[in-house]
């Protein structure tokens, strides 16, 4: 590549550095200021990564002229650069470069200079860059862009939001940048996609919003959560400086505490043992588990926990429940005996946990508890492993302390390939999986755009803090 630039494109642009920057990651912006020339409109395809591809479509009014290439360097809100390969100037790989300084007023200065062009294309492409520089300005700085909230997914991964009506449904409410590769679980990476917004859409658990993040993301006010959880949520950081938090309550509870029967059954049962024996060609009849008389310990009555005493009683379970917090008459309303903890894990032969994981109930189940319960006895755990202390639980169940245990949560996620529990056949695992369901999709994602809504109305609802 020469060191002298065949094109070079400057123009003030009176919309925020940041702003502008992030228009060139965001596939519906470039979709709009994409268009120059005759081009009638563009779309666009990115993944916002260092080395992540691109691909944009100019419609010509006679057919799509495709554009390719990939990010070389992203330095927000500063610099960034990418390849750029075009069908107009046969397939050749040239490179793009744009700086952005901020002006005195919060406008920007951006200069685009593009690399190794023929000079047969080099007028063609500063007059197309112009004009898309010019439309670019006309974007970001419409009445539309200016008043609009920016809105930040930073950990669509796996992507569950992505392409639903409730995606659609968060781009009329404002500027809208989605990430769907992984990343957010790196405290840095997350920083880095948050950036300036005002308002994070929360989809995984595993993209922690810590002080720092806070503290490098002054502009964020609302953090909407997908979900119940908010464990990896600083809730004191929020309210110290005065961010919005909202969650999903109860959207998934059906589904959840479907799930807890489903291994309630498969644990007591050795459903995945026997099915993977018979397949085997080994035939391992023998005594199983029967629900039926069994004492059901529910520690948790929120919305799953009453959910799962519903499901249980037709089997004919006597039912205890516990709370961490007064009852509140919650549990003579779901027709369950509420008793003190240590009652509760001595006389259940299954414990189920139901709990919200926070300071107070982090490693709520310790070796000391877990030595209550009966050595024939069984624990469920759908709601947060931290409930539990990982190496009595592991020590119980190898020592035959516990008959078994079935899993939907871990410590770590995904469980690491050396993890203990792998090892143990008395164990069911399931993949934090409980409350994946279309129904809990389609509900919980409209709900938790229905809640960036209402915060920007100025009436926000379904708030933690």
């Amino acid at each position: 590549m020469s060191d002298r630039p065949a094109v070079v494109v400057r123009r003030m642009i009176a919309a925020p550095r940041e702003r502008v920057f992030n228009a060139w990651l965001d596939p519906e912006l470039l979709s709009r200021f994409m268009i120059p020339g005759d081009v009638s409109h563009a779309t666009a395809e990115v993944d916002a990564r260092v080395g992540g591809r691109f691909r944009i479509v100019m419609n010509h009014g006679r057919g799509g002229a495709e554009h390719w290439g990939e990010y070389l360097a992203i330095d927000p809100p500063e610099r960034l650069s990418f390849t750029w390969i075009s069908e107009s100037t046969d397939l050749q790989t040239t490179t793009v470069t744009i700086e952005l300084r901020e002006l005195p007023g919060g406008g920007t200065d951006l200069v685009l200079s593009h690399y190794g062009l023929p000079d047969r294309s080099a007028g063609a492409h500063e007059g197309g860059w112009g004009s898309i520089a010019d439309e670019l300005g006309a974007v970001l700085t419409s009445r539309a862009s200016l008043h609009a909230a920016s809105i930040v997914v930073p950990d669509d991964f796996p992507p569950v939001l992505t392409g639903t009506r409730a995606d659609e449904q968060l781009r009329q409410l404002g500027n809208v940048i989605t990430f769907t590769e992984r990343g957010a679980d790196q405290e840095s990476e997350l920083i880095r996609r948050i950036g300036d917004a005002e308002i994070v859409v929360n989809i995984r658990a595993h993209a922690r919003i810590t002080e720092r993040v806070l503290s490098a993301c002054p502009r964020v006010r609302l953090v909407s959560v997908w979900g119940t959880g908010t464990d990896h949520i600083d809730i004191a950081a929020c309210r110290a400086r005065g961010v919005t938090v909202a969650n999903t309550p109860g959207v998934n509870a059906n589904a959840v505490a479907e799930h807890t029967m489903a291994l309630m059954l498969a644990v007591t049962r050795r459903i995945p043992s026997m099915d993977a024996a018979v397949r085997a060609g080994q035939w391992p009849r023998g005594l199983l588990v029967q629900l039926e008389g069994k004492t059901l310990g529910l520690i948790g009555l929120g919305a799953i926990g009453r959910r799962v005493a519903a499901l249980a009683a037709p089997f004919g379970m006597r039912l205890l429940a516990s709370t961490y917090g007064p009852d509140g008459g919650r549990a003579e309303a779901a027709g369950v005996r509420h008793v003190p903890i240590e009652q509760l894990l001595s006389e259940s032969d299954i414990v189920s946990l139901h709990l919200r994981l926070s300071a107070g109930t982090a490693g709520y189940i310790n070796r000391e508890r877990l030595a209550l319960m009966k050595q024939s006895a069984y624990l469920v755990n759908t709601a947060r492993a931290g409930l539990v202390d990982r190496g009595a639980l592991v020590d119980a169940l190898r020592d035959g302390r516990l008959a078994g245990a079935g899993l939907d949560v871990f410590h770590e996620e995904p469980i690491p390939a050396n993890d203990p529990m792998l090892a143990l056949e008395n164990v069911v695992l399931t993949p934090h999986d409980a409350g994946t369901t279309q129904e809990v999709i389609d509900v919980g994602l409209r709900a938790t755009v229905e809640n960036v809504e209402r915060f920007l109305q100025g009436t926000p609802v379904n708030v933690v803090i």
